[in-house]
């Protein structure tokens, strides 16, 4: 037998189990609440991509104050039409990205999104309409997907969500809303 302290073992036990506990408890809080698949529909496509919940996200639709998925374009070329998804990868200014959508006929309609971030004076992001946006067993109806160019995450997520998903409910919005965002309107 090793002539072993019991303090010294009591001690490094301890140790040990705080040291466990702090790293697992923090892997647990990244996956239970901040990393999330989710399925983005537009126009009858699926996509499946990876987001982080991101609790600085206030970007809002600004007709149905729903949360909006800003998501990386490239994670989303599955939902468009080759030529479109042409137009979307091409590195041009948003505005000069929906000129061109619409001088090719993209039947998805896109629009302009304002933003303001840290370090940014702003800017425009081109958004579309999803059909829906599936997180878990949660379905958020006709949330606007916001394009960028820039990578969101270090290759372990390809968008970030903005919305809670305990709580918060996006539907009670749809019911003040008095434009039907389906519908051919201005605005």
């Amino acid at each position: 037998c090793a002539d072993i302290s019991w303090w010294v073992l009591l001690g490094s036990a301890l140790l040990f189990y705080g040291l466990l506990h702090l790293v697992f408890r923090q892997g647990a809080r990244y996956e239970r609440g901040e990393l999330m698949d989710i399925d983005v529909v537009v126009d009858g496509t699926r996509c499946r991509l990876r987001a982080l919940r991101d609790n600085g996200n206030a970007l809002r639709d600004p007709v149905r104050g729903q949360p909006v998925l800003v998501a990386e374009t490239r994670a989303l070329r599955e939902l468009w039409s080759p030529r479109a998804a042409a137009i979307l990868e091409s590195g041009a200014s948003p505005e000069e990205k929906m000129a061109r959508l619409h001088s090719a006929g993209v039947e998805v309609p896109f629009m302009l999104l304002p933003f303001r971030a840290v370090g940014t004076s702003g800017g425009l992001l081109l958004a579309c309409r999803s059909d829906y946006i599936r997180i878990g067993r949660r379905m958020v109806t006709h949330a606007l997907v916001a394009l960028t160019d820039t990578q969101v995450g270090n290759g372990g997520y390809q968008a970030l969500w903005g919305g809670q998903e305990r709580g918060e409910r996006h539907e009670s919005v749809e019911t003040f809303c008095t434009v039907d965002p389906t519908a051919d309107q201005a605005g």
